[in-house]
């Protein structure tokens, strides 16, 4: 067997994985698919499957400041129609939106609350950091090593944050760090409903197993970046003081309850479908690369999976006659 053939195909099969993983996020960060503000106004359309009453917040949000298709103003105007009373903004690594999207909820509901936050994101890890005044050391978007992860830990609880670990499901390479570890580095809160699907209900477990040490909330969020495509999730903040501070305080004394219903979402269809407006300069670029877009969807956004387990067994079976062969 020829193994310099085989090592040749195994690091342009890496090399071109990496290269088509970056390539959707990268074009999604700069060229923004966009959605009409009246579009987004319909509600507000409470789901049927909520509690009639309750404090609704949606602790996982993003706009176009980071890899969103909503505006500011939508982001909050998307939420108002679905029955929210706030959100957390959790742009990746940046608070650019959150001021602007405070002053779009004073014009459009007063009453609705904006909390900031940041998502704390690397390829290892994905925190929400929660309550925040100020934005801590942005990671190594590829590999960010415990000691920065811990130092954002502590970033947020010097300011009076709350942290949470987000989409257990979401990790490509599944080795997290664990729950014990987040534990023990003082994480106060756990996502256990994400709108992209992700579902960790093991966390709601690990929060009770755990009470006598620490206290944590449950969460649900609808990680929202074109909402024709997420399923809403809700946290149900048991507090009386509707502000930022009576929002931090109930969180951090676990006092929340978190609503998904999945498959009712399923059957229902969205009222923003068809109705996206495609960037053409961004439709462009994927064509003109679509050996890389092919790839780096069906990874990044977890699309065909059958189909990506087809390419690799059929690349590897290539590759290995290939390297007998010659």
């Amino acid at each position: 067997m020829n193994y310099w053939i085989l090592v040749i195909l195994i690091l342009f099969l890496i090399g071109y994985s990496l290269l088509s993983m970056a390539f959707v996020p990268l074009i999604d960060f700069k060229y923004h698919d966009k959605y009409l503000d009246k579009d987004l106004d319909y509600g507000p359309k409470k789901p049927s499957w909520l509690p009639e009453k309750g404090f609704f917040i949606d602790l996982h949000t993003h706009t176009t400041y980071s890899d969103g298709i909503l505006t500011p103003k939508q982001l909050v105007l998307w939420h108002i129609s679905n029955g929210y009373d706030g959100m957390v903004v959790t742009d990746h690594n940046t608070m650019e939106a959150v001021e602007k999207c405070k002053k779009h909820a004073q014009d459009l509901d007063p009453d609705f609350l904006v909390i900031p936050g940041v998502e704390f994101t690397s390829l290892k890890t994905h925190l929400n950091i929660i309550g925040n005044k100020t934005l801590m050391r942005v990671p190594s978007k590829i590999w960010t090593r415990k000691k920065v992860i811990k130092e954002a830990i502590d970033h947020a609880h010097k300011e009076g944050a709350v942290v949470q670990f987000n989409h257990k499901d979401w990790y490509f390479h599944k080795k997290y760090m664990s729950k014990e570890w987040y534990l023990e580095h003082k994480i106060d809160g756990f996502e256990i409903y994400n709108g992209f699907g992700f579902v960790d209900e093991e966390g709601l477990d690990f929060i009770k197993e755990h009470k006598s040490e620490r206290t944590m909330f449950a969460s649900a969020g609808t990680d929202v970046h074109d909402p024709a495509k997420h399923y809403r999730m809700y946290t149900n903040v048991l507090t009386q003081d509707r502000t930022v501070d009576g929002v931090i305080k109930a969180l951090k004394e676990g006092k929340t309850e978190v609503y998904s219903n999945i498959k009712q979402e399923k059957k229902e269809e969205r009222p923003e479908k068809g109705k996206l407006i495609k960037n053409p300069r961004k439709q462009k670029i994927i064509k003109r690369w679509k050996w890389l877009n092919w790839l780096g969807y069906d990874l990044f956004w977890y699309g065909k999976i059958k189909k990506i387990i087809a390419f690799y067994a059929s690349y590897s079976i290539i590759t290995i006659a290939l390297a007998i062969l010659l």
